[in-house]
């Protein structure tokens, strides 16, 4: 569908798709991002939810790891290169062997590294499960012997990949030195010397020559392999080192052998890898696009929004990608009953209408695509199987359609396909003619699309567009936010309330005469009705309340940090209470001690001696005596419960003995005598508590 296509156009989807795609290391990574479109546009709505929310979650878990992931890269070179295997009996070079053994080097540490992540990252591991790691790493282990044994990293063959080529080698370098010390010799005689023209030794044509003068070439018996370029040198190679010679072409021809040999068994072990080249090159692309799609979702900020059966949007904190530092937009679009589904956007020129319609419109349709979106995670996207939007520019030369003409067509043909699961962004609805037919227009136009169910989002400036919520519930105000002392726009979306479009003030604050500004204002006091000056008494009426707001939250801030001074304060006040009980304790400790042998020696006697009357009192006097020096501080269990009318005979608790006994008498003085066993001790009836 064509209007589709043109409105993730409108939105910027496609620029943010070549963005994302810069971040691919390879170009059918690159393709694949570049063709990411809403699910919801092909897929049924149970499919396409749970793939979105799957993607979702597999990018989020992306985000912590995309820096470790290493992509192979397999460019079109060397896919030429794998191509080639595919022959029976095919010889790679052994450069273009080491460049297929380093990309399958990569590809077994990329998927080595998923394969070991955590079951938490389930949704990133199902990338390999297409094949089988352990096998693959054995046989990568076997190939990478093989390749590692018989090619340097500059992509020479090692003189020992096999016994026999180390053979023949060796021999071909003694055979090598043993000519060379030949001709060196020959140089280095006196007799020699007029006939050279230089006194080194060198090849031409796998044969070892030595330079001589052109006017000498019969005084050397030799094969003459060469003659320079200046004509006066021969390059001849001795008879006398002729024998040798031929060996050492032998050892030449048969180290080819060996090493052709070499490279096509090494090609035949990469032919067994090729068999899978697909399945390789889809692994990669999906980390490719993986990485690509978790690194712009790191970058922005981004987070995986709440999906909802319902076609609604609701935005927390929601910044457009391409903005640096954007102020963020919190807003909600549709009720999922229909009682809520349109929302009209106004406020000054720049003041940021036409960005945040995008930003609604671009976060929707990322967040349908699988991406992650650059808003807070409490913002909920829910099912649009349509994304369509007018915004901007559309004249046609090829149609002769004026930008008018062409606006009515885009709107006719949204109109035309909206329904329950449609999202419309439109950018100054009814702009480009008389503003009053515009306006009427655009009224109609928003009337005919809210009737479809459709939700549906505008910006405008037009004051019957401002005024649709006043007559029609499925619309919502919003505006943009102006600072008119400044004249600078903060960015703000201000839900609820329609927004002026400040023309006057801002003209008048840039230094149009006072008397075009009277006339412009004398002109709009005969004009339709007060409906502006309505808005701006509404603003203000609400800046009022948003700063007593602002005021009620900073003095609750204020009671909830003396609320927190005053526990801070009670928690150091109990903890030296603690430490001065402490420090009591162990003031009196020599004092219990003593108690405690006292105690000991009463409690020996009255069990070992038999004591009068007499006796037993005076032990008791003692006892109270040994109490009163101490004074112990007595913790009182606080489940007991003071005495309130004490009576002779009743069974009480007392604190300061710590000990149970029976009320024997009661004195007027306020004191009673309690009695546990052959100990009678006297207290106050404050120290008394039921048992």
């Amino acid at each position: 569908m064509e209007i589709l296509e043109s409105s993730l156009v409108d939105l910027e989807f496609n620029a943010l798709l070549e963005e994302i795609s810069s971040y691919c290391f390879t170009q059918e990574g690159k393709k694949r991002i570049l063709s990411i479109r809403p699910i919801t546009y092909s897929k049924p709505y149970s499919e396409a939810m749970a793939t979105i929310s799957y993607k979702h979650s597999q990018i989020l878990k992306g985000k912590s790891i995309y820096k470790r992931l290493k992509i192979p890269v397999l460019d079109d070179t060397l896919m030429e290169v794998w191509k080639k295997t595919e022959k029976e009996g095919a010889i790679l070079l052994p450069k273009q062997i080491y460049g297929i053994y380093e990309f399958l080097r990569d590809f077994r540490d990329l998927i080595v590294f998923v394969d070991n992540l955590a079951d938490e990252f389930r949704t990133i591991k199902d990338i390999i499960s297409s094949i089988d790691v352990n096998e693959f790493y054995d046989n990568f282990s076997e190939f990478e012997d093989l390749v590692r044994r018989s090619i340097d990293r500059d992509g020479n063959i090692i003189s020992t990949a096999t016994p026999n080529l180390a053979k023949i080698i060796a021999e071909k370098e003694r055979l090598e030195l043993t000519i060379i010390r030949i001709l060196e010799d020959f140089i280095k005689n006196p007799e020699n010397e007029e006939f050279l023209q230089d006194k080194f030794v060198t090849i031409r044509n796998n044969r070892f020559v030595i330079p001589v003068k052109m006017e000498y070439i019969n005084a050397i018996d030799g094969f003459v392999q060469d003659i320079s370029s200046t004509g006066h040198t021969a390059f001849i190679e001795p008879s006398f080192v002729r024998s040798y010679s031929v060996r050492y072409l032998e050892l030449v021809d048969e180290e080819r052998v060996e090493v052709e040999r070499i490279l096509r068994n090494i090609t035949s072990e990469i032919r067994k890898f090729a068999i899978n080249i697909d399945i390789f090159i889809q692994i990669i692309t999906d980390f490719d696009v993986l990485y690509a799609l978790s690194k712009y979702a790191d970058i922005t900020n981004s987070t995986k929004p709440n999906l909802s059966q319902k076609p609604i949007v609701k935005l927390v904190s929601a910044r457009h990608p391409f903005l640096k530092n954007p102020v963020p937009i919190t807003v909600e679009l549709g009720d999922g009953r229909n009682s809520f589904g349109g929302l009209v956007i106004s406020g000054p020129n720049t003041a940021g209408k036409t960005v945040s319609i995008k930003t609604i419109g671009l976060l929707t349709v990322m967040a349908l695509s699988g991406l992650l979106i650059p808003a807070d995670e409490e913002s909920t996207i829910g099912y649009f199987n349509k994304v369509l939007a007018d915004i901007g520019d559309p004249q046609s030369i090829e149609r002769d359609l004026s930008t008018f003409a062409a606006h009515i067509v885009r709107l006719k043909n949204i109109i035309d396909v909206s329904d329950y699961n449609t999202l419309v962004v439109i950018d100054e609805i009814g702009t480009g003619t008389d503003p009053r037919e515009g306006e009427a227009l655009g009224v109609a136009i928003l009337k005919e699309i809210a009737s479809k169910a459709a939700k549906v989002c505008v910006s405008t400036h037009y004051t019957l567009i401002k005024k649709l919520p006043m007559s029609l519930e499925y619309f919502k105000n919003a505006y943009m936010e102006f600072d008119e002392e400044t004249l600078k726009p903060t960015y703000r979306l201000v839900m609820g309330m329609p927004g002026s479009s400040n023309a006057i003030i801002i003209a008048k604050k840039l230094g149009l005469s006072d008397k075009i500004i009277e006339e412009a204002l004398k002109v709009i006091s005969e004009g339709i009705d007060i409906h502006e000056k309505f808005i701006k008494e509404l603003q203000y009426q609400k800046k009022e309340v948003e700063t007593l707001k602002e005021e009620l939250e900073e003095k609750i801030k204020e009671i909830e940090a003396l609320k927190r001074e005053y526990k801070r304060k009670i928690s150091e006040l109990e903890d030296k209470l603690e430490k001065l009980k402490k420090k009591e304790i162990s003031d009196i400790l020599p004092e219990i001690v003593n108690l405690r042998n006292r105690v000991s020696e009463i409690r020996r006697r009255l069990i070992e001696e038999k004591l009068t009357q007499k006796e037993l009192e005076e032990i008791n006097k003692e006892l109270i005596q040994a109490f009163d020096e101490v004074n112990l501080p007595i913790s009182i269990d606080k489940e007991l419960i003071k005495v309130k009318e004490p009576k002779v005979g009743m069974e009480v608790f007392s604190g300061r003995f710590n000990m149970k006994g029976t009320i024997s008498k009661i004195y007027p003085d306020g004191k009673v005598e309690l009695v546990s066993g052959k100990i009678k001790v006297q207290t106050n009836i404050d120290d008394l508590y039921t048992t």
